[in-house]
This record gives structure tokens, C-alpha cells and sequence, in this order.
């Protein structure tokens, strides 16, 4: 009974902590809207001249009424090759290499002779070759002798010539046929595999053997120096990649990820004067890196003009399916008072007043504005700052008044 009413004792203090900490955590968050409020209640105005203006280089745009625009996430990515588009080629016959015609790095055509070998096995077929054709010569002809005994034994069959003797030359026929068409397949089937030699990866002549390229790209890897022997099982020599098209992979955060979705238009950029190549997402990664945190996000990038590399590293932006609507102003028009976003808007010829606003997505510079300020508001871009410390000046000369 002792323990049971020492449990429940101690269950109602700790009901009693945790409901004291809640209430106290709300009574804070109540007075720091209560002071953010006030905040927005007594935004200061300032007056400065024309010709302040002037001397201040100050500059003003008149914010305006924006389309839905979707959220977007900016971020460093990295350019990988697409495996499907790489090559790794072998030769089909066996030999020594006599010459490499081309150097890691280079482009390369389809078609184009990479690495020239002599075909040890490609010589012992041709020689090959010239001994079954002149087997299935010999075959035939004694198929032809058969032939023809076989006929002039039937013309005398029960006559000059006993039946069993017909019937030896009949099976000697026979025997013969089958002769020629052995050797008509053995020289199918040596025509077949000497016909490999001449293929998307490789031609042959008179014993020697090029490795050409089945694609157009980049040779990335080779593997094999002049004189050294190659062999269809052995190790590739040489690997081109196809980089007309190319991953491109953005780290995000962990969060972030949660709303992006494959089909979300996206944003390369390769340097900041180029027009940023666009694409959609097509992959993302359902791992979370423990080291760092981030989500790959995979993107299939037209490179058709080869400006994208394996390895190199850009700049994307990533935009979500949510979407915002409001007025587009400068981002430089932004500045902050005491926490709060602001702008400062014209509301007269020499009067500005900082007004509070509720921030939306950034774009190319500019930035959308959801609640606090209207389309057709005059708002101050480049020279804000200056605003800003005049109006920090302003409160702080107020302040010292209502003391004194």
C-alpha cells in the first residue's frame, strides 16, 4: 500500500511540473506575439528629401501583382555519367596491340578506330577457313562419284548387278550426303564467327583487327599500352561515355526533400552568364546520407552541347508543388527591424514608412511579397539600408524623449 501511494505521489508532481512548464512556454510565446504586435503597430516613417535621395544614389520600383509561383529550393550539385550510356568495349578476337589511336579525354565519333590489334584467332580461322573449303570441294565431289554409280546400278539392278550391290551403292550415296553436309555446316559456322570480326565494335582485314566506337562521347578510361595482348575475356581496354545526356545530382536537406516529387521542374546552371538548362526530377533518393544529412535529388540533363562534365560542379534550383501568390518586388528591398521583415513604402513626396510583410520564394532577384504591401506600392530598392538606420536613428530618439 506504502509503495502504490508513493507511486501516485510522485506521478501527480511530475503531472503537476510538466503542466506548469506548458502553461509558462505559452504565457512566453502570448507576450512575444504581444511585443512583435506592437512592433508592427508602430513601424516608423522617415522623411528624407529629393535631393537626399539624390546624394544617396536611393532608387525605388513599384511592386507588382505576380503569377502563382512555386516555392523552390537552391542548391550545389554535381554532373554524373549516366551508365546506361557508357561502353565498355572488348575485343571479340584474341591478339597483341599494334597501336592506340586515340588518348583518355578525347571526343570521339561512332565508328571511329580506337585501338588496333593483330588477331592471333582471326589468322588461325582464315586458315581454317581455306582447309574446310577445300574439305566440303572434296566432299562434293565424292558425293557426285556416289551419285552416279548409284544411278547406273539402278539402271542394271536385277540384271549385271545384284540388288545388295544397288543397296551398298544406295548407303555409299547416303554416307557421301551426309559428308557434304558436315562440312557445309562447319563452313557456316566458321563464316558466322569469322563475320563478328566486322560488327558495331570492331572490323577486320587480312588478319588484322580495329576496335572502333559504337556511340558518339568521350573516351574515359583506357586501360592497355602498344604491344600488350588482349583477349575477348579479358578486362575491357578502353570505355567511352555517352554524355549527350547526364545526371545531375543535388545534396538537400533531409527536410526539404520531404517536398520535392519526381516531375518538379528544375534549374541548372552551368555559369552564372548562361541561360540555366531545364529539366525535371527524375529520381529521389530514398536514403538519408548519416554523415551529412542530404537527400540526392537525380536529374536527367540534355547535354547535347557538351557543357556539362562528369565531375563538375553547379548550381541548381529545385521547384516545389506548393505554390504562392502576391506582389514581386526587389529582393534589396527587404531589410529587417527588430526581427521583423519590412519594406519601406512612399506615402508621400519625402515620406517613407516601414511596413511589415510576409516573405514568399526569391526569383532571379526578386522576391514575393504574400501579405503587407499592394501591387502599385513604390517601395525603396537599392539605398534601403539607408532607410532602415535612419529609422532605427528615429525610434532611438524617441525612445531618449519619452525617457527624459
Amino acid at each position: 500500500m506504502t509503495c502504490c501511494f508513493w507511486r501516485k505521489f510522485f506521478f501527480r508532481l511530475w503531472q503537476c511540473i510538466v503542466g506548469f512548464a506548458l502553461s509558462s512556454s505559452m504565457v512566453c510565446a502570448v507576450q512575444v506575439q504581444a511585443v512583435r504586435a506592437q512592433q508592427v503597430q508602430h513601424m516608423p516613417t522617415v522623411e528624407i528629401s529629393a535631393a537626399a535621395l539624390k546624394r544617396e544614389h536611393i532608387q525605388m520600383a513599384v511592386a507588382k501583382k505576380s503569377t502563382t509561383v512555386s516555392k523552390h529550393i537552391d542548391g550545389l550539385a554535381y554532373v554524373e555519367d549516366d551508365l546506361r550510356r557508357v561502353a565498355n568495349i572488348r575485343p571479340i578476337g584474341t591478339g597483341r596491340v599494334t597501336s592506340i589511336e586515340v588518348v583518355k579525354g578525347q571526343s570521339v565519333r561512332k565508328g571511329q578506330v580506337l585501338i588496333k590489334y593483330n588477331n592471333f584467332f582471326m589468322r588461325d580461322e582464315k586458315d581454317r577457313l581455306t582447309v574446310v573449303k577445300a574439305m566440303l570441294q572434296e566432299a562434293r565431289a565424292q558425293q557426285m562419284s556416289a551419285e552416279q554409280i548409284y544411278q547406273r546400278g539402278k539402271k542394271l539392278s536385277g540384271g549385271a548387278l545384284s540388288v545388295s550391290e544397288v543397296e551398298r551403292r544406295r548407303i555409299a550415296l547416303q554416307a557421301a550426303n551426309a559428308v557434304v553436309q558436315q562440312r557445309e555446316a562447319e563452313l557456316r559456322g566458321l563464316l558466322e564467327h569469322m563475320g563478328r570480326y566486322d560488327s558495331s565494335t570492331e572490323q577486320a582485314h587480312n588478319g588484322e583487327s580495329a576496335i572502333i566506337s559504337p556511340l558518339d562521347g568521350i573516351v574515359t578510361r583506357i586501360s592497355v599500352t602498344n604491344g600488350q595482348e588482349i583477349s575477348a575475356n579479358g578486362a575491357p581496354p578502353i570505355e567511352i561515355c555517352d554524355l549527350s545526356q547526364v545526371w545531375v545530382v543535388t545534396q538537400v536537406d533531409a527536410h526539404q526533400a520531404s517536398e520535392i516529387r519526381s516531375g518538379n521542374e528544375q534549374l541548372t546552371w552551368v555559369t552564372p552568364d548562361r541561360p540555366p538548362l531545364r529539366s525535371v526530377v527524375n529520381i529521389v533518393d530514398g536514403n538519408v546520407d548519416v554523415a551529412t544529412q542530404h537527400v540526392l535529388i537525380r536529374s536527367l540533363v540534355n547535354n547535347s552541347d557538351g557543357c556539362l562534365r562528369t565531375g563538375m560542379f553547379v548550381r541548381t534550383r529545385i521547384f516545389l508543388s506548393q505554390k504562392v501568390s502576391g506582389v514581386i518586388i526587389p529582393e534589396a528591398a527587404v531589410q529587417k527591424l527588430e526581427g521583423v521583415p519590412v519594406v519601406f513604402v512612399r506615402t508621400s513626396a519625402e515620406h517613407y514608412t516601414a511596413k511589415p510583410v510576409t516573405l514568399g520564394p526569391t526569383l532571379d532577384g526578386n522576391i514575393v511579397i504574400t501579405k503587407g504591401i499592394e501591387a502599385g506600392d513604390t517601395v525603396v530598392t537599392n539605398g534601403s539600408f539607408t532607410l532602415k538606420e535612419q529609422a532605427i536613428f528615429t525610434q532611438d530618439t524617441q525612445a531618449t524623449s519619452n525617457d527624459g
